[in-house]
């Protein structure tokens, strides 16, 4: 399965269900593959420079505008982190 099929398995659950997703990649996306991540993911972000340090930095800033009432039910549910390509990790 690739990434892009997973995520629109993602994107097909209940809004109440589905996490948060991520991608950090280090590859430039061309405009269709931005199309494709357009409205189901939370955040594109650039694999190349970003520590982790930034990367949980993102992810904080972005809980910060969620719904607090859908926070409060998902408190112990982590955003997935999609990543792709050779060599890369979670």
């Amino acid at each position: 399965m690739s990434g892009f099929e997973l995520l629109d398995h993602i994107s097909q659950m209940d809004s109440e269900v589905r996490p948060p997703v991520f991608v950090v990649t280090g590859k430039l996306l061309n405009d269709s593959e931005r199309a494709k991540l357009e409205g189901k993911v939370a955040r594109i972000l650039p694999k190349n420079g970003i520590s982790p340090r930034k990367l949980v930095a993102s992810i904080g800033a972005f809980g910060d505008h969620a719904d607090p009432e859908k926070n409060a039910r998902n408190r112990d549910e982590s955003p997935s982190i999609l990543t792709t390509g050779t060599g890369s990790r979670p």
